[in-house]
Parts: C-alpha cells; structure tokens; sequence
C-alpha cells in the first residue's frame, strides 16, 4: 500500500511489486515527471500468490476504487491494510483448498465444504 503526498487524502495505490524487489524499491520506481513527490510505503505483506492477492484485495475495494484501470483507491489506511490481509488469507485458503481437492482428500474436502469464505 504506497501513498503520495501529492495526492488528496486517502487516496493509496494497492497492488504488488509483480517482480522479486521489495515495495520500496517499487515507490521509488513510480517517481515520474507526473508525479512530483515519491511514493511511500505504508504498509507490505509477503505472499505467497501474489496475483491472487492482488485480485481479491482489488475485489474488496472496487467501490472505493478511482479509475477501473489503475490501482488507486479512496480508502483510509486501516482499510486498505484490512484488505490485503483478507485478500492474502482468502488467496491462501483457495490455494488450500484446491491442493485438497487435486490431491483427492475426500474426508478434507468434506470438512472444508460448510467453510465460508
């Protein structure tokens, strides 16, 4: 979760790095003569599934969502915060459950059914 101070309150990027560098080195990557203040980190979390993360969270936050094609969101920090945290645990969860599924565990399976996500 990056800010700007460029930005109106509570507008925060949510996405991820998508490569092997770490949120700061990608703050500092988003420095372009559109944007005149850096990024900064507010908030990181490694994942496991980072496209899938990426996605739920985004699912999440579609109303507070600016633009249908870029990762901005109106949202305060908690929120957004919340947001990956589900997302991440959802991701893993479906990750879990398909591992399960694929590996033919029946009695598993069963107990995951009544889970709702």
């Amino acid at each position: 979760v990056l800010t700007n101070p460029s930005f109106r309150e509570n507008i925060r990027k949510v996405g991820r790095t998508g490569r092997d560098v770490g949120a700061a080195t990608r703050a500092s990557n988003l420095r372009t003569t559109g944007v005149p203040t850096k990024f900064s980190v507010e908030f990181e979390l490694d994942c496991a599934d980072m496209c899938k993360t990426e996605r739920i969270a985004h699912e999440l936050l579609v109303k507070s969502r600016i633009d249908a094609r870029r990762e901005f969101f109106e949202v305060s920090r908690e929120h957004a915060e919340t947001a990956v945290r589900r997302a991440r645990a959802w991701a893993n969860w479906s990750n879990l459950l398909s591992t399960v599924r694929t590996n033919s565990h029946p009695q598993l399976e069963a107990s995951f059914a009544n889970v709702k996500l």
